[in-house]
Protein backbone atom coordinates (compact mmCIF):
# COMPACT_ATOMS: atom_id res chain seq x y z
CA UNK A 1 0.00 0.00 0.00
CA UNK A 2 1.25 3.55 -1.00
CA UNK A 3 0.73 6.63 1.11
CA UNK A 4 1.31 10.32 0.02
CA UNK A 5 3.70 11.93 2.42
CA UNK A 6 1.66 14.58 4.05
CA UNK A 7 4.78 16.16 5.49
CA UNK A 8 6.41 17.02 1.77
CA UNK A 9 4.98 20.46 0.32
CA UNK A 10 4.41 20.31 -3.28
CA UNK A 11 6.63 22.00 -5.53
CA UNK A 12 6.03 26.17 -5.46
CA UNK A 13 7.11 27.55 -8.54
CA UNK A 14 8.42 31.28 -7.67
CA UNK A 15 6.50 34.17 -8.51
CA UNK A 16 6.83 38.06 -8.58
CA UNK A 17 5.70 38.70 -5.16
CA UNK A 18 7.20 35.28 -3.67
CA UNK A 19 10.66 34.84 -5.34
CA UNK A 20 12.95 31.74 -4.83
CA UNK A 21 15.37 32.27 -1.50
CA UNK A 22 19.19 33.42 -2.78
CA UNK A 23 20.18 33.25 1.19
CA UNK A 24 23.38 31.41 -0.61
CA UNK A 25 24.33 34.40 -3.22
CA UNK A 26 26.05 37.48 -3.25
CA UNK A 27 24.87 40.10 -5.76
CA UNK A 28 26.69 43.40 -6.33
CA UNK A 29 24.14 46.50 -7.90
CA UNK A 30 25.70 49.73 -9.28
CA UNK A 31 23.97 52.75 -9.45
CA UNK A 32 21.94 51.24 -6.87
CA UNK A 33 21.58 54.12 -4.26
CA UNK A 34 18.52 55.44 -6.37
CA UNK A 35 15.68 54.73 -9.00
CA UNK A 36 15.99 51.52 -10.61
CA UNK A 37 19.30 50.63 -8.86
CA UNK A 38 17.61 50.91 -5.41
CA UNK A 39 14.65 49.11 -6.75
CA UNK A 40 17.11 45.78 -7.73
CA UNK A 41 19.07 46.00 -4.39
CA UNK A 42 15.60 46.29 -2.45
CA UNK A 43 13.96 43.22 -4.07
CA UNK A 44 17.59 41.37 -3.82
CA UNK A 45 17.77 41.78 -0.62
CA UNK A 46 13.93 40.59 0.19
CA UNK A 47 15.37 37.04 -1.32
CA UNK A 48 17.92 36.84 1.35
CA UNK A 49 20.31 37.98 -0.89
CA UNK A 50 24.14 39.77 0.12
CA UNK A 51 23.29 42.84 -1.32
CA UNK A 52 26.56 44.67 -2.22
CA UNK A 53 25.72 48.28 -3.56
CA UNK A 54 27.89 50.29 -6.06
CA UNK A 55 27.34 53.88 -5.76
CA UNK A 56 30.47 57.19 -6.05
CA UNK A 57 28.42 58.59 -3.06
CA UNK A 58 29.12 56.56 0.10
CA UNK A 59 26.23 59.12 1.52
CA UNK A 60 23.98 58.42 -0.63
CA UNK A 61 24.94 54.32 -0.72
CA UNK A 62 24.42 54.24 3.45
CA UNK A 63 21.33 56.15 3.09
CA UNK A 64 19.63 53.74 0.42
CA UNK A 65 20.70 50.93 3.13
CA UNK A 66 19.22 52.57 5.85
CA UNK A 67 16.05 52.63 3.62
CA UNK A 68 16.15 48.55 2.71
CA UNK A 69 16.97 47.81 6.22
CA UNK A 70 13.43 49.55 7.42
CA UNK A 71 11.83 47.67 4.41
CA UNK A 72 13.48 44.33 4.45
CA UNK A 73 14.17 42.91 8.16
CA UNK A 74 17.14 41.07 8.14
CA UNK A 75 18.11 42.51 4.92
CA UNK A 76 22.09 41.95 4.34
CA UNK A 77 23.10 45.05 2.65
CA UNK A 78 26.76 46.33 2.70
CA UNK A 79 28.06 49.20 0.23
CA UNK A 80 31.53 50.01 -2.09
CA UNK A 81 32.30 53.05 -3.51
CA UNK A 82 32.33 52.95 -7.19
CA UNK A 83 32.97 55.32 -10.53
CA UNK A 84 32.36 53.42 -13.38
CA UNK A 85 33.35 56.21 -15.14
CA UNK A 86 37.13 55.36 -13.45
CA UNK A 87 39.07 52.13 -14.33
CA UNK A 88 41.06 52.36 -11.10
CA UNK A 89 38.00 52.81 -8.93
CA UNK A 90 36.37 49.16 -10.50
CA UNK A 91 40.06 47.29 -9.89
CA UNK A 92 39.95 48.48 -6.42
CA UNK A 93 36.36 47.90 -6.04
CA UNK A 94 36.63 44.36 -7.11
CA UNK A 95 39.88 43.88 -4.85
CA UNK A 96 38.07 45.40 -1.54
CA UNK A 97 34.56 42.75 -2.18
CA UNK A 98 36.21 40.00 -0.07
CA UNK A 99 33.67 37.44 -1.14
CA UNK A 100 33.95 33.90 -1.62
CA UNK A 101 31.95 34.29 -5.51
CA UNK A 102 30.03 36.94 -6.44
CA UNK A 103 27.30 35.37 -8.61
CA UNK A 104 25.81 38.28 -10.16
CA UNK A 105 26.62 41.70 -11.31
CA UNK A 106 23.75 44.23 -12.25
CA UNK A 107 25.40 46.64 -14.44
CA UNK A 108 22.83 49.53 -13.96
CA UNK A 109 24.82 52.63 -13.30
CA UNK A 110 25.08 54.88 -16.42
CA UNK A 111 28.06 57.03 -17.74
CA UNK A 112 27.87 60.42 -18.68
CA UNK A 113 30.15 60.42 -22.06
CA UNK A 114 30.79 63.73 -23.26
CA UNK A 115 28.94 64.67 -26.85
CA UNK A 116 31.15 64.79 -29.23
CA UNK A 117 31.32 68.17 -31.57
CA UNK A 118 28.60 68.42 -33.97
CA UNK A 119 29.15 70.49 -37.56
CA UNK A 120 26.18 71.11 -39.78
CA UNK A 121 27.39 70.92 -43.36
CA UNK A 122 24.96 72.02 -46.24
Amino acid sequence: MLRRAAAVAPHRRPTVSQPRSAADRVYLVTGANAGIGYFTAEQLAGTGATVVLGSRSAERAESAMDSIRARVPGARVRSVTLDLADLGSLRETAASLDVECLDAVVHNAGVLLEEAERKLTV
